[in-house]
C-alpha cells in the first residue's frame, strides 16, 4: 500500500471513569470501578489501529507546551508515529476529554478545548506537500476544533481534492445540537467531502430522514461520493455508486464506546487501502469495534486476530 494517510484531529488527555448505573445529580455523588487515563484525541484513536496495522499514517494537531502536551508526543513517539504537524502552543493548556461510562458500556463526554482552540486552518496548508494523488486525508472532531470552522477549511478540502487526495470527514457530535445555522455549515462543508463518516444519530440531524436508506440517499446528494454510516448495536451500512450495504454488529459485552466511532473509521481506512469490496470492510470494521469496546485497556488487536476472531464469530453464527 503506497497511499499515504494523514489525520487532522484533536489530540488530547482522555479521563474514563466507569462503569455507573446511573450519573448523579449536583451536590451527589457515585463510586466508579474502572479508571483510565490515557495520551489520545480523537487523531490518535484512528491512527493506533492503523499503526497496529503497520501503516504510518501522519497526524496534526494542536497542544500546549506543558507536561500533558509532552506526555501525548511522548506517546506519539513510543508508537512511530510522526510529530512534525503538531503544534505546540504557548500560553495555553493541553486539550482534556473525561468520559463517563454507563454499565451497558455508553458514555457521556465532557470536555476542555484548551490548546484545540488555537488550531487553525492556515496551519493546514503545510499538508500540501505532503500528500498527493491517491493519498487519504481525514478531518475528525470538526465541532471540537472550533479554528477550523471557516469558509478557508471548504477551500483547502478543494485545493487538496485538485490534488488528487481524497477528503474524508467525522464531525462527531455537535455540542449545539444541531441547529439550522450549524446544520447548513456542514451541508455547505460537505460538497467537498469524498467520504463522510456520521453516526445515525448526527445523520438524522443532517439530513432530517428517519430510515437509513432515506438518511444516506440524502446526504448523498449534499457531495460525499461514498458516507460510511455508524450505527452502534444495529451495525453499520455504507452508501456508494447509488447502492447500500449493510452488516449487522457483531454481538458482544459493550464495557467502553468511548474510541468506538474513531476505531471503526480506522477499519473503514485500512479496508480502502487494500481495495477490499465494501461488504468486507463493513465486516472488518465491525469486527475490530466489536474487539476494542468490550476490552477496554488492552490495546488495539493484531490484525491476524481480528480475521480469526471474524472466522470465529461467523462460525458460531451459521452454527
Amino acid at each position: 500500500m503506497k497511499a499515504r494517510v494523514g489525520i487532522i484531529g484533536t489530540l488530547n488527555m482522555e479521563v474514563s471513569l466507569g462503569r455507573f448505573e446511573d450519573f448523579p445529580g449536583w451536590g451527589k455523588q457515585v463510586l466508579g470501578d474502572a479508571l483510565s487515563v490515557e495520551e489520545a484525541g480523537s487523531a490518535l484513536r484512528v491512527a493506533f489501529p492503523l499503526v497496529k496495522f503497520g501503516l504510518t499514517p501522519y497526524v496534526m494537531g494542536a497542544v500546549a507546551n506543558d507536561l500533558y502536551g509532552e506526555r501525548i508526543l511522548c506517546r506519539m513517539k513510543e508508537c512511530g508515529i510522526s510529530r512534525e504537524f503538531v503544534r505546540k502552543i504557548e500560553g495555553n493548556s493541553t486539550g482534556m476529554c473525561i468520559s463517563l461510562i454507563r454499565k451497558d458500556g455508553e458514555r457521556t463526554l465532557l470536555s476542555y478545548l484548551g490548546a484545540l482552540k488555537q488550531l487553525q486552518v492556515a496551519h493546514l496548508f503545510s499538508w500540501e506537500k505532503l500528500l498527493g494523488r491517491g493519498d487519504y486525508l481525514l478531518l475528525t472532531g470538526y465541532f471540537v476544533l472550533p479554528g477550523l470552522r471557516s469558509k478557508n477549511l471548504a477551500e483547502f478540502f478543494r485545493r487538496m481534492r485538485k490534488k488528487g487526495v481524497k477528503i474524508l470527514l467525522d464531525t462527531g457530535w455537535d455540542p449545539e445540537d444541531w441547529n439550522e445555522t450549524v446544520r447548513k455549515e456542514v451541508i455547505a462543508l460537505l460538497r467537498e467531502v469524498d467520504i463522510f463518516f456520521p453516526n445515525l444519530e448526527e445523520a438524522f440531524a443532517i439530513s432530517g430522514r428517519d430510515k437509513v436508506e432515506e438518511i444516506l440517499r440524502e446526504i448523498s446528494q449534499y457531495g460525499p461520493g461514498e458516507i460510511f454510516l455508524k450505527m452502534g448495536k444495529k451495525g453499520s451500512a455504507v452508501y456508494t455508486e447509488g447502492r447500500i450495504y449493510k452488516r449487522e454488529a457483531f454481538r458482544v459485552e459493550a464495557r467502553d464506546t468511548t474510541a468506538a466511532g474513531e476505531t471503526f473509521n480506522a477499519g473503514v481506512i485500512f479496508g480502502l487501502l487494500n481495495g477490499w469490496g465494501k461488504k468486507e470492510i463493513l465486516e472488518f470494521s465491525n469486527a475490530l469495534v466489536s474487539l476494542v469496546i468490550s476490552r477496554p485497556g488492552s490495546g488495539y488487536p493484531e490484525l491476524g486476530r481480528i480475521k480469526k476472531w471474524i472466522r470465529e464469530r461467523k462460525g458460531e453464527e451459521e452454527s
